[in-house]
């Protein structure tokens, strides 16, 4: 593989690099993203599914303790997870900010160089 000759090609070659890292991290985080919802979807749906199943079992049945348990337990998950889908987004943000910046960065140095 050939060296880079000018300035350019240099900025050409440094712009690639980065515009694939943040490229790929953005990927990582929307493949996160999604795993985290499809979790969170199911976990509503088990907990809506649980809330529906006292209403079939027999009238002298009570939500029983391990059931608030495991529903509080839940709840937390869910909070955690909302969360963590926060601190992803946020960080996708700051990538794309981060990435335009270098454009703009790169373009100003184009301009330079013309």
């Amino acid at each position: 593989m050939s060296q880079p000759q000018s300035p350019a090609q240099i900025l050409k070659s440094v712009e690639k690099e980065e515009r694939g890292e943040l490229e790929r991290i953005i990927a990582d985080l929307e493949e996160e993203q999604r795993s985290l919802q499809i979790e969170y979807e199911q976990l509503k749906e088990q907990h809506l599914r649980r809330g529906i199943s006292p209403l079939a079992s027999p009238p002298d049945s009570i939500v029983s303790p391990q059931h608030a348990s495991e529903d509080a337990e839940l709840i937390a998950e869910a909070k955690l997870l909302r969360q963590h889908k926060g601190r992803l987004e946020a960080r996708m943000q700051i990538l794309e900010d981060h990435n335009k910046q270098l454009e703009s960065q790169l373009h100003r140095l184009r301009q330079l160089l013309e």
